[in-house]
């Protein structure tokens, strides 16, 4: 019953959740007078509470009860961070995703305390697309094409963003990096194109994001390719084109980026 979004990468989850946060708090605010709902390492707010978060997944009684108070405060769009751990350890069992995001895999959290291998790490990272519908994969990140063939066998719709592959549903072009942020253009494909259209909420005519300047208040390339994951999500969603140039412009990550 709700629009929920699982994260999971290595690197980036938290800067994809705010950037995806920041663009359906836009949205909602304006629609339904209501933030959207959020479940990361950084905070939690579900409609009824709104705390400090020490872990990045939670436990499943206390998720299930964060997704139902989400629920019935009206809240449409929930946003959550799904660790390795989580998806090892079934704390998300039975929780279904509208939209899985892959950022990347690198080589954290390898230790006899988490992860006893890569391989573990990986193939536990993976499974979040057998909770999903929709996937979105980073183009760019390692091992691109076993994540992309196993978002494919888990039977996910999949949609890719890319600041190097011009094939993909979402491609980055033109890039300049300031002090301040970052600016880009992007394209998209003819699949990504027709979803949209197809779930667009846009009521005005000035719906193209394509060759259109984007900004992002946060530095670092890096963070180009988190907005591009947020991006992506929100044209599956059928945000209009407003309400994501402005919620990537006034996102804000609290952390190390600080």
């Amino acid at each position: 019953s709700l629009d929920l979004t699982g994260i999971t990468g290595t690197k980036g989850k938290s800067s994809t959740a705010y950037f995806l946060r920041s663009i359906l708090d836009d949205y909602m605010m304006d629609t339904w007078g209501k933030r959207s709902g959020v479940i990361s390492s950084i905070d939690t707010y579900d409609g009824v509470e709104d705390f400090e978060s020490h872990l990045t997944t939670p436990e499943p009684l206390d998720l299930e009860k964060h997704l139902r108070n989400a629920l019935d405060s009206g809240i449409n769009y929930v946003t959550m961070e799904v660790s390795s751990q989580a998806l090892k350890y079934d704390r998300v069992t039975n929780v279904e995703l509208e939209t899985a995001v892959f950022l990347n895999i690198g080589t954290d959290h390898i230790s006899p305390a988490e992860h006893v291998d890569f391989e573990d790490y990986f193939s536990s990272k993976l499974l979040i697309f057998g909770h999903a519908k929709n996937a979105v994969v980073n183009m760019d990140s390692k091992f691109s094409d076993r994540i992309i063939a196993s978002a494919k066998d888990a039977g996910c719709q999949l949609y890719t963003f890319s600041m190097q592959d011009e094939t993909a549903d979402v491609y980055a072009y033109g890039t300049v990096s300031e002090n301040n942020g970052n600016s880009f253009m992007i394209s998209l494909s003819e699949q990504m194109a027709k979803k949209y259209a197809a779930s667009s909420k846009q009521t005005s005519s000035d719906d193209n994001i394509e060759d259109r300047d984007l900004a992002i208040s946060l530095p670092g390339r890096f963070n180009v390719e988190n907005a591009l994951a947020a991006i992506t999500v929100s044209l599956i969603y059928g945000i209009p084109v407003a309400y994501i140039r402005s919620g990537l412009k006034k996102a804000t990550v609290p952390g190390r980026m600080e």
